[in-house]
């Protein structure tokens, strides 16, 4: 899908054909649509396939006529693996237009369709950039808040009934936070080269808002890190309690298998077809029962002050 938008007033509208001062939005385009839109505002196909491209890093590329600008953004991914991933978002600054490329619809830039966010227009590409930048690394912080969220309602689960399945969601928790970390350190690797352009230099209406960026990054990367650590930590804790109460369940096994020992052993001889010592009285059962729970208790008196139950 293709779009292309207009800022009129305070609302954004749509246009028939690409025009100075729009901005085209391209959502899972399909084949066609690629190398229409290439040769109708004469972009260079292969920088609209590397936006397209899943495994594309955040970076930076400066060509004859534009400028692509890729950068990580973070989104739910309820898969078996994880809970939360990112994708690479293309955004190509021409002459005349500002072009987004993703292969899937994103909050951010719905955020921007919707006409929500209203200090914005599509004729000022440098401040339009620096807005999706900001909006996106407070994405980052809103899904990181939520991840932190999460790895307390587990924690909280992994109190009331332990079981294998907090390690699972803890493990997948591990891994969306690996993906942010990485791709907030690209982003900020992408921020740090726009600093040194001149139409970001040479603006000094975008002196703060640059700035703005920057901190939230920052922010972002920090509490990443705080996160991993915390998660990290809690992990490890549910892996030692795992171990723990492993070792509890092997040491009552053993107990309790060494009482049976006793009565296993005794009605063994006793189940021998032989002649045996008070095999002839009738009291000689109870004498034996009695002696192996004797014995049997003395045995758990002694595993008790052992701690093995």
């Amino acid at each position: 899908m293709v779009e292309i938008l207009k800022t009129v007033g305070r609302t954004i509208e749509k246009c028939g054909s690409p025009e100075a001062g729009t901005w085209i939005n391209a959502v899972a385009p399909t084949v066609d649509e690629v190398k229409s839109l290439a040769a109708e505002i004469e972009l260079d196909i292969d920088s609209i396939k590397a936006a397209l491209d899943e495994e594309e890093r955040a970076h930076i590329e400066v060509e004859e006529n534009h400028v692509l600008i890729i950068i990580d953004v973070p989104i739910e991914d309820r898969t078996e693996n994880t809970y939360f991933s990112t994708i690479p978002l293309g955004i190509v600054l021409m002459n005349d237009y500002i072009v987004t490329i993703c292969t899937k619809k994103l909050p951010l830039i719905e955020t921007f369709c919707s006409g929500k966010f209203k200090s914005f227009t599509t004729q000022n590409q440098t401040r339009f950039l620096l807005l999706m930048l900001f909006r996106n690394a407070a994405y980052f912080l809103h899904y990181l808040k939520r991840i932190n969220q999460m790895s307390s309602a587990i924690e909280r689960d992994m109190i009331r009934s332990y079981s294998n399945k907090e390690i699972v969601k803890m493990l997948r928790l591990q891994k969306s936070l690996v993906y942010f970390s990485n791709s907030i350190k690209t982003n900020e690797s992408v921020m740090l080269k726009l600093k040194r352009f001149d139409f970001i230099r040479e603006n000094p209406d975008t002196e703060e808002l640059m700035q703005d960026v920057v901190i939230e990054i920052e922010q972002a990367m920090e509490m990443a890190r705080t996160y991993t650590a915390i998660i990290t930590g809690v992990a490890e804790t549910l892996a030692t309690l795992a171990d723990t109460q492993l070792n509890r369940t092997m040491k009552l096994l053993t107990g309790v298998t060494i009482i049976l020992c006793i009565p296993t052993i005794v009605s063994g001889i006793y189940g021998m077809n032989v002649a045996l010592p008070g095999g002839s009285n009738p009291h000689t059962f109870w004498f034996l029962t009695g002696g192996i729970a004797a014995v049997a208790a003395v045995l758990t008196f002694f595993m008790k002050k052992m701690r093995i139950f």
